[in-house]
């Protein structure tokens, strides 16, 4: 499902990627990411 990497090692996809994920949905992924780490931090790949 995923084929970008996260910035974080314990970083977990949230909100819609997430649920496209969960329930193997055939939609694109969003071109903006949401995820959770263990620390607020702002990140922003390209």
């Amino acid at each position: 499902m995923m084929d970008r990497p996260l910035p974080e090692q314990n970083a977990k996809i949230a909100d819609y990627a997430a649920l496209v994920g969960q329930y193997e949905l055939r939609a694109p992924l969003p071109l903006i990411l949401s995820a959770i780490g263990e620390k607020h931090k702002k990140y922003e790949l390209r």
